[in-house]
């Protein structure tokens, strides 16, 4: 067993269309402002992932019956990458004031606007590391829409140190997948 607290991390990264450019304006003095300073929103907002949830698939056989009786099942005919529920919701810790959320609400509101032409937003990417931070496999999400945002509480009862979180919710239209394992590309080596 091998004991790393980097075993199984992951990266994930917004495409430079995620964020709207009146979102970036008003949070640009709150997020360079910070005991961290953050060289851009998406700095500031990955800070508090913590954790991505993709959705498993299971494929439903095909049953007939056989002489006799007897019933037999085979493999389905569907392709896998349509059997699987194209969704992820990604969680993030809570930070300061509620400005992370704040920031998500703000800009799903300006996705969401009739005057916004676009249907998807650019592929998102997720990256998934071993022990030593060499990139394994990289995951590339296709024609993603912003599907919904978990509720947040505001409760003076629950003002201690507990670990609050919220969610945010996409799905996909595709999504492809590729092994880098032999192209040894570390992430946590500096150039």
């Amino acid at each position: 067993m091998i004991l790393s607290s980097k075993n199984c991390q992951f990266v994930f990264y917004f495409p430079p269309d995620f964020w709207s450019d009146k979102i970036k304006k008003q949070y640009a003095s709150f997020y360079t402002s910070l005991m961290l300073p953050y060289d851009s929103i998406d700095d500031y907002v990955l800070s508090t992932l913590q954790s991505i949830s993709l959705p498993g698939w299971q494929i439903n056989g095909s049953d007939q019956v056989r002489y006799r009786g007897a019933e037999q099942r085979y493999k389905g005919s569907a392709p896998v990458k349509d059997t699987i529920e194209k969704k992820m919701t990604l969680t993030f810790k809570m930070s300061e004031g509620f400005s992370n959320y704040m920031l998500f609400r703000d800009n799903a509101i300006e996705y969401l606007d009739h005057e916004n032409k676009a249907q998807y937003y650019s592929p998102f990417y997720l990256g998934l590391l071993n022990n030593e931070g060499y990139l394994m496999t990289t995951v590339s999400f296709k024609k993603v829409v912003m599907s919904g945002q978990g509720d947040v509480s505001l409760d003076y009862s629950s003002v201690d140190s507990q670990f609050n979180k919220f969610t945010v919710s996409f799905f996909y239209n595709d999504w492809d997948m590729e092994n880098v394992f032999d192209k040894m590309i570390n992430l946590y080596e500096t150039v």
